[in-house]
C-alpha cells in the first residue's frame, strides 16, 4: 500500500510538472505586443481593468493574453498573433452554473471544496463548457490514512 501511495503521488507530481511544461506563459508588456493584439485587447476590454499581458506557446502556436476584471470577476482573453479572438474565461459564481453542471461538479467534488467556475466561450455571451476547479486539501500519513480533509 506504502509503495502504490508513493507512486500515485510521484505519478501525479510527474502530471502536474508535465503540464506546466507544455503551455509556457511569459509576462510582457503592453508595449511589446504586436499592434493588431493590442488593438484588438483595447477594443475587447472596454471598460475592464488590466491586470497584466501573457505571451504563450501552446503545440508551436504564439498566444496573447490579457488578463482584466470585469465587474468584480476575473477575465482571461486569449488572442492569436493576428488579434483574432480564441477565447474568454470569465469566472462565474458557481451557485449560478446550470443544473446539470452543479450535478456533475458534486459528483465529481465528493466531500466537498471550495468551487470555483470559469465560463469558456469565444466572446459575447456564448459559453462553449465550464472549467471547474474543486479545491481541498489533505494531510495523509506514508501508509494513505487520512489525517485531515480540510476545504480552502
Amino acid at each position: 500500500m506504502k509503495q502504490g501511495m508513493t507512486m500515485l503521488a510521484a505519478g501525479a507530481l510527474a502530471a502536474s510538472l508535465a503540464g506546466t511544461a507544455a503551455a509556457k506563459d511569459k509576462a510582457v508588456e503592453r508595449k511589446d505586443l504586436p499592434a493588431a493584439v493590442a488593438a484588438a485587447m483595447d477594443r475587447e476590454s472596454k471598460g475592464d481593468t488590466v491586470r497584466g499581458y501573457e505571451v504563450e506557446i501552446e503545440h508551436g502556436k504564439t498566444f496573447y493574453e490579457l488578463e482584466t476584471t470585469r465587474a468584480g470577476r476575473s477575465r482571461e482573453l486569449l488572442f492569436d498573433a493576428d488579434g483574432t479572438l480564441v477565447e474568454v474565461e470569465t469566472e462565474v459564481d458557481a451557485t449560478s452554473l446550470p443544473a446539470a453542471v452543479k450535478a456533475q461538479v458534486e459528483k465529481a467534488a465528493g466531500q466537498g471544496g471550495k468551487i470555483s467556475a470559469e465560463a469558456v466561450g469565444k466572446g459575447g455571451e456564448a459559453v462553449d463548457y465550464f472549467e471547474i476547479h474543486i479545491h481541498t486539501s489533505l494531510k495523509v500519513l506514508p501508509d494513505g490514512t487520512v489525517l485531515e480533509k480540510a476545504k480552502k
